[in-house]
């Protein structure tokens, strides 16, 4: 192995290299593990044999060969298992024996370069309007926590009095009291960081279907589920991660429940074909200690009404709601307990007829003491 192919090979892009016919003539490791498949097998294919279900690629490296210049498309899709979206980009080679201001001589071209680049970026500004959003409400709710025990407390001192045992007033003041002290709770439960313990996300993922069951059962929803058996148990927090499950799923019903019949929902699980360079926590700043891990993703299906696309940009902001009685913090703050994961969480939709929801967690396998 050469230095230079040293070099592409502990490259994190896919690099994929074609002639001037289209064949493929060099692939790097990273290209390999994004295609799945081997040097061997794809030496001499052409192009458009090899990513003949991704028109993006094709059309690209085409224009690349026809116009002579560099290309560049972002949010394409590099297989139809909706794995995380990626930035493409084309360059020609030129003959080094041509000189670039040799202007007496054409450049010989001698082929085209393909690099491939996952596009999964986590952090985005509504996360850190949010942040300063989570501090605010922390704070405005320990505030408010003390003295609505106060008032509470005199409240029930009151109703023990002969005088006010019966008070509708008193009991009002009660109800709302605790009322109001379950919603202070939620906003204080929001700030907390998730606590990573071994779990199994089919588990999490059979309970939150459970805590559901009657919500699919009256409205007649088929509940599809496609696990992949092989994937191993993760670090994660599960009352956390149960808590997006339920927003999740409780958005596909209210969806698929305006459908006046073939309700359905599909939730599945698997490896992604995409790798996440994973850091150590208590040593995030050193780069040494990274490593290369796949994502374990979750996808929740279902054929509703669908979102369209400049609803889908807000649909992750504090407060933002379309239902008439929304907090609007439901997805906000699942976005938020999939990023203290170190994941991502992504919406895909067509407007009448499905919406999907990818979870990304980086697959932190536990380790096992010997």
């Amino acid at each position: 192995m050469s230095f230079f192919e040293s070099i592409l090979n502990n490259i994190n892009d896919a690099i994929v290299v074609f002639d001037t016919k289209g064949r493929l003539v060099y692939i790097n490791k990273a290209g390999e593990e994004s295609l799945g498949r081997s040097y061997r097998e794809l030496r001499d294919r052409k192009f458009n044999s090899i990513f003949y279900n991704i028109p993006d690629i094709v059309e690209i490296i085409q224009k690349t060969l026809s116009e002579q210049r560099s290309f560049r498309k972002s949010a394409t899709h590099l297989n139809n298992t909706d794995d995380a979206e990626i930035d493409i980009r084309t360059s020609l080679i030129f003959d080094e024996s041509t000189k670039e201001n040799d202007v007496d001589k054409i450049r010989e071209i001698k082929g085209v370069i393909l690099s491939m680049r996952e596009n999964t970026s986590f952090a985005t500004p509504e996360d850190y309007h949010f942040d300063s959003l989570l501090y605010l409400l922390s704070s405005i709710a320990h505030e408010i926590k003390n003295p609505l025990s106060g008032i509470k407390g005199a409240c029930q001192l009151l109703l023990k009095d002969e005088m006010f045992k019966n008070n509708e007033c008193l009991s009002m003041i009660l109800k709302e009291t605790d009322r109001l002290n379950k919603v202070l709770q939620n906003y204080l439960t929001i700030t907390k960081r998730p606590i990573m313990n071994e779990i199994n996300i089919h588990e999490v993922l059979e309970h939150s279907t459970k805590v559901l069951h009657s919500d699919f059962v009256s409205n007649k929803i088929r509940l599809v589920k496609s696990y992949d058996p092989s994937l191993p148990d993760i670090l994660g927090d599960e009352s956390k991660l149960l808590q997006v499950f339920i927003n999740v799923l409780k958005n596909a019903i209210e969806a698929v429940s305006e459908r006046t019949k073939g309700r359905e929902i599909v939730i599945t699980t698997r490896v992604s074909n995409d790798y996440v360079m994973v850091y150590d926590v208590e040593n995030t700043c050193n780069t040494k200690e990274a490593k290369r891990q796949r994502w374990l993703i979750v996808t929740i299906r279902d054929n509703g009404k669908g979102i369209d696309q400049e609803q889908i940009k807000k649909i992750f902001l504090p407060f933002y709601t379309s239902k008439k009685e929304g907090s609007g913090l439901g997805l906000a703050l699942s976005k938020k307990i999939v990023k203290d994961h170190g994941g991502i969480i992504k919406v895909k939709s067509k407007k009448l007829e499905w919406t999907q929801f990818n979870i990304y967690l980086p697959l932190r396998m536990v380790k096992r003491d010997e």
